[in-house]
């Protein structure tokens, strides 16, 4: 369980950081655009570092959330880190084939990197699609960056054998939103940084130690430093098509209507 590891001293590295910063600026324009109220993020557990924590900016701004996963441990660990942030959000233990939650339930039912993890992910979607009232958001990462080949063949060859590689695939997943009756609105491309993905902090690679402690959960309980790292979305920033930084970005996203 990758996960762990993060729960000691919540140091994630500058990648998920930045990471995590582009995802909540990626929010914030959504909100202004389509004015979520209530929000489900099913299941978490897709991004490298503590979880359970991407969702906080949206309640930090008004929304009524509640998270979900599949794994008890995982998401214990998560309610204590949810108690020590303050932030009132459910979470709570599900089967994702059969979401506990009545038709159209929420304004924005999304999650992050999450598809390749399960076998089932076509009845995930279906369950998103059924209990959201407007949007749903998806994130998957982005095979066509140049390090993915690296991650796949020699950093992670081992993880990559047990992944479901079908679901990183971005016609499939918008063919399998439409399937279940929702319309493309949007799709993009996030967390374009100067450096490759390798989904894990430098010096679990280098084997030295960190000059720097990058945490998010240092940044949500008030440690405005952290956002130093914004600095290094120049490019990212940029009002470029999204081919010229498809090779570059870790992540894609399609954001689909009912």
């Amino acid at each position: 369980m990758r996960w762990q590891k993060y729960m000691q001293d919540y140091h994630e590295g500058l990648g998920t950081v930045y990471e995590r910063f582009m995802l909540n600026r990626l929010f914030d324009k959504l909100l202004s655009r389509h004015g979520f109220k209530s929000v489900l993020e099913t299941p978490i557990g897709g991004m490298v570092g503590v979880p359970g924590i991407n969702s906080v900016f949206l309640a930090r701004k008004g929304c009524t959330v509640t998270i979900n996963d599949t794994d008890r441990k995982r998401l214990e660990a998560v309610k204590m880190v949810l108690a020590e942030l303050g932030d009132s959000i459910r979470a709570e233990l599900v089967d994702i084939a059969s979401l506990p939650y009545p038709d159209s339930s929420f304004d924005l039912v999304w999650n992050f990197g999450v598809l390749w993890n399960y076998k089932n992910s076509d009845s995930l979607i279906s369950e998103m699609a059924r209990v959201s009232r407007k949007h749903v958001l998806i994130f998957i990462p982005n095979r066509i960056q140049f390090a993915y080949p690296l991650r796949r063949y020699v950093l992670e060859r081992g993880r990559f054998r047990k992944l479901n590689l079908e679901w990183i695939k971005f016609g499939r997943v918008k063919r399998e939103l439409r399937k279940s009756g929702l319309r493309i609105i949007r799709t993009g491309v996030i967390d374009s940084p100067p450096w490759p993905d390798i989904a894990m902090a430098k010096e679990e690679i280098t084997g030295k130690k960190p000059k720097r402690r990058w945490s998010m959960m240092d940044y949500l309980k008030g440690d405005k430093s952290m956002g130093e790292c914004i600095r290094y979305s120049f490019f990212e920033s940029l009002p470029l098509p999204q081919l010229i930084k498809l090779p570059v970005s870790h992540h894609r996203f399609i954001l689909a209507e009912k």
